[in-house]
């Protein structure tokens, strides 16, 4: 365990190979936030991020086991991961479908 009493990603990437659910959930639920907001960022609407969200931690069960750790930490692999997915549904696409986009809400601001 780390100083602040959580098991290291690594650690949790090893127990992923060895077919731990308990710890791709930790994984993901420490991971998600960024790595959902590096791929909205690149492929800027909501439904196509969360589809390579999930597909990145699809990968990242699959290849657990290939994981070192001595090319860097897990998280810049997670997001090299999504950053490949990403962009290789942004190639499917094309550059003649622009990505869907939700409405910017509207904001009311009441004058006191």
């Amino acid at each position: 365990m780390d100083p602040r009493g959580t098991v290291p990603d690594a650690e949790l990437v090893r127990r992923m190979a060895r077919e731990d659910q308990q710890a791709l959930g930790e994984l993901r639920a420490r991971h998600a936030g960024s790595v959902y907001a590096q791929v909205y960022g690149i492929l800027g609407n909501a439904p196509d991020a969360e589809h390579v969200l999930s597909e990145t931690f699809l990968e990242a069960w699959r290849s657990a086991a290939s994981y070192q750790g001595t090319m860097g930490s897990v998280h810049a692999w997670l997001a090299a991961i999504a950053r490949g997915r990403a962009r290789g549904l942004s190639g499917e696409r094309g550059t003649t479908s622009a990505p869907w986009r939700a409405p910017s809400p509207v904001v009311r601001h009441s004058v006191a």
